[in-house]
């Protein structure tokens, strides 16, 4: 017996947006026996199985969620580990983006809302860490240049470790504007750190996090997210509930201990 854990792969977004005449015969020919013949289908959310039904995939589906090691969100570094590498982050209000850089994460989206977010609030800076295509960074850039906020903004590269951590313990507000998430580990990451944390109704994550108010929820709308980022940074009372609600929810649901035993309950059933 095998299990597929599809990871996004069979939502809307995956198989529409790219290569979709390609997707539509080789998900027939090849993928949709191949699942079906599955001892399980491992769906990370309830929104990726929701969004998958209509592909009438046999296998049994099951939602066991991810996890992760929530030991390195006890204790965050100081944020000054963080501005001594990005020195001028400091003193400032600081929206972060941090996960891959990737035309389905909504950057876009968020750069334009950072331009409206700009002319309510000149201590706003917007940090983008992650690495993606070069081509693609490129145009993130120009973009940048064009909406006139390249001066307002950071680029990191990909962060780990005790940077990554600080860069967690110096912003503000973090920010998920994708257009697709089966999950959300990086919007994870950020409620488990405590941060006040905002994302769209396409990321699966999002959706459960917002119901326990523990996460600002928008439109993929760039006039929506920028008046929450806005409300968020001049508002710092509104950040404390909000950031309390989010490492609660984080550690309450999605400790790696118990993604693993839900897991191993699975492929135990299913082996004897």
């Amino acid at each position: 017996p095998y299990i597929v854990r599809p990871l996004g792969l069979l939502n809307a977004y995956g198989m529409q947006q790219r290569r979709r005449l390609v997707k539509k015969w080789s998900f027939r020919l090849i993928e949709k026996p191949l699942l079906d013949g599955a001892a399980a289908i491992h769906f990370t959310s309830t929104q990726e199985r929701d969004e998958a039904a209509h592909l009438k995939i046999k296998a049994p589906a099951h939602v066991i969620p991810l996890g992760i090691d929530m030991t390195p969100f006890q204790q965050l570094p100081e944020a000054e580990v963080f501005h001594q590498r990005f020195p001028e982050t400091r003193d400032k209000q600081i929206v972060l983006f941090l996960s891959r850089l990737d035309p389905k994460k909504g950057l876009d989206l968020l750069m334009e809302a950072f331009a409206k977010v700009c002319a309510k609030n000149n201590s706003a800076h917007l940090v983008i860490a992650g690495s993606g295509p070069n081509k693609y960074v490129k145009e993130l850039r120009s973009m940048a240049g064009r909406l006139g906020i390249a001066d307002e903004m950071t680029w990191t590269g990909q962060l780990d470790g005790e940077v990554k951590l600080s860069a967690f313990a110096a912003a503000t507000v973090f920010v998920l504007p994708s257009h697709s998430e089966n999950f959300g580990i990086a919007l994870l990451e950020a409620m488990a750190a405590g941060l006040p944390c905002i994302s769209t109704r396409d990321v699966a994550l999002a959706v459960e996090a917002a119901g326990r108010d523990a996460l600002k929820l928008v439109a993929a709308d760039a006039h929506d997210l920028a008046s929450v980022i806005t409300t968020l940074t001049n508002n710092p009372g509104e950040c404390g509930p909000l950031s309390k609600n989010a490492r609660r929810f984080a550690l309450d649901n999605y400790e790696l201990e118990a993604m693993g035993r839900a897991l191993t309950r699975l492929y135990s059933d299913l082996t004897i």
